[in-house]
C-alpha cells in the first residue's frame, strides 16, 4: 500500500494566502477525450520556459498593470513542443482574448498552472500597499526575512517605485552577516535561477543553522487538473536547467569566488493539493513556505527522483510522473533541496490511455 507523510512539523508558521481569490477569465476545461473549445486545450504536450517575459514577476508590478495576475512567478505564456526549444523562437499557444497587459496564453486542459518560488517579493522601500503584489508577499508579517535575490529572474529590478517611506528604510542583510545583494548580482538572462549563497534563512524550514534555513525554497510547481487525465495516463517530464558547483563559477563569465560546498540537488516530488485554480494563484511568495504551513495539506505522495549534478553542467533530465498510481496527486513539485541552478525549459507529454 503507498504511504502518505505529512511534511515536516518543526517549521515556521505562517499565513497561507495573499488577498481575495483571484477572478480569471472562463476557460472550458475540455474533456479526456481531446474535446476542448480553448484553442490548444486538446494538445497532448506543453512547455514551460523560464524566461522572466512568461511569467509574472515583480517589475511587472513596479506601475499598475489591467491583468488577472497579481502574485509572483505564475506562468502567463505556454509553449507548443513542436517548435523552437528556449534558445530559438518557441511557438506560443494562442494568446487569450481580453485586454490582459501580460498577455497570457493558451494551454492544454490537463495544465492547470506552472509557478517558481520567488524571495525577492516586495520593494522594501516602497511604502506597503503601493504594489498590488504587496498582498500576495509576506510583507509585514512578523519574523519573515526581508527579500532577497536568493530565487528569481535573473534581471536586476528596476528602482523602487514612490512614495517611499519616511525616513528611507535600510533592509536587513539577507542572508546574515554578508552585504545584501545589490545590482551586480544579476547578469540580465532573464531565466529563473537560484543562488544558494543568497538563500540563508529564506526555506521553510527556520532555524540558526544556515545550510538547513535556506534548503526547499527556489523550486517549481506544476499543477495539473486531473479531471482532464484519464485514470490510468502518466505524464514525462523533460527538465533542461544548468547546476553549479564548488568547481563553476557563478555565472562562468565572470570571476566570482565558487560558493562553498554548493551542490545542486533537485528533488520531485508527487504532491496533494486539492486546490483551485485561483487559490493557487492567490497564494503568498515564497510559494515553498504555504506548503509547509499546514500540518495536514499538502501531503506528499511519493518521491519519484533526486536529480543531483556534482559537476555543474547544461543537461536535461527525464523523469517519468506515474500519475495513475498516485490518483490523488495533483502537483508535481520539484523542490531544491541545496545548489544553485539556473533553469531553462520544462515539458509535459501525456502518456497511456486516455479513457477513464
Amino acid at each position: 500500500m503507498r504511504s502518505a507523510w505529512k511534511l515536516l512539523p518543526f517549521v515556521l508558521i505562517l499565513s497561507a494566502c495573499g488577498g481575495d481569490p483571484i477572478q480569471l477569465p472562463p476557460v472550458d476545461n475540455g474533456s479526456t477525450t481531446g474535446t476542448s473549445s480553448v484553442d490548444g486545450g486538446a494538445e497532448p504536450a506543453a512547455r514551460a520556459i523560464f524566461h522572466k517575459d512568461n511569467f509574472s514577476d515583480l517589475s511587472d508590478f513596479a506601475v499598475f498593470q489591467s491583468t488577472s495576475f497579481r502574485c509572483l512567478g505564475d506562468i502567463a505564456k505556454t509553449f507548443r513542443v513542436d517548435g523552437d526549444d528556449y534558445t530559438g523562437v518557441p511557438t506560443a499557444f494562442p494568446y487569450l482574448s481580453g485586454a490582459d497587459s501580460l498577455s497570457p496564453t493558451t494551454r492544454p486542459t490537463f495544465l492547470k498552472n506552472v509557478s517558481v518560488d520567488i524571495t525577492d517579493t516586495y520593494y522594501s522601500d516602497t511604502q506597503s500597499g503601493v504594489v498590488s503584489t504587496d498582498s500576495c508577499s509576506y510583507r509585514g508579517i512578523a519574523s519573515t526575512p526581508d527579500p532577497s535575490s536568493c530565487a528569481d529572474f535573473d534581471e536586476a529590478p528596476p528602482a523602487a517605485p514612490a512614495p517611499t517611506v519616511a525616513p528611507t528604510a535600510t533592509p536587513s542583510p539577507s542572508p546574515f552577516p554578508t552585504s545584501t545583494p545589490t545590482s551586480s548580482q544579476y547578469y540580465n538572462t532573464r531565466f529563473y535561477r537560484v543562488r544558494d549563497d543568497w538563500c540563508a534563512n529564506q526555506g521553510p524550514i527556520r532555524n540558526s543553522d544556515s545550510e538547513t534555513s535556506k534548503a526547499y525554497v527556489g523550486g517549481v510547481n506544476i499543477d495539473i487538473d486531473r479531471s482532464q487525465l484519464g485514470a490510468n495516463e502518466d505524464l514525462l517530464m523533460l527538465v533542461t536547467y544548468q547546476s553549479w558547483t564548488t568547481h563553476t563559477s557563478w555565472p562562468l563569465v565572470l570571476p566570482e569566488t565558487p560558493v562553498t560546498h554548493d551542490k545542486t540537488v533537485l528533488e520531485v516530488n508527487l504532491v496533494s493539493t486539492q486546490s483551485s485554480l485561483a487559490n493557487l494563484l492567490a497564494a503568498r511568495q515564497p510559494r515553498a513556505w504555504m506548503d509547509y504551513d499546514s500540518s495536514s495539506e499538502p501531503v506528499t505522495l511519493k518521491k519519484i527522483a533526486t536529480l543531483e549534478d556534482p559537476f555543474g553542467s547544461l543537461r536535461t533530465e527525464q523523469v517519468y510522473i506515474p500519475l495513475s498510481q498516485s490518483p490523488t496527486a495533483d502537483r508535481i513539485r520539484i523542490d531544491r533541496v541545496r545548489g544553485s541552478y539556473q533553469l531553462f525549459q520544462i515539458d509535459l507529454y501525456r502518456l497511456g490511455n486516455r479513457a477513464n
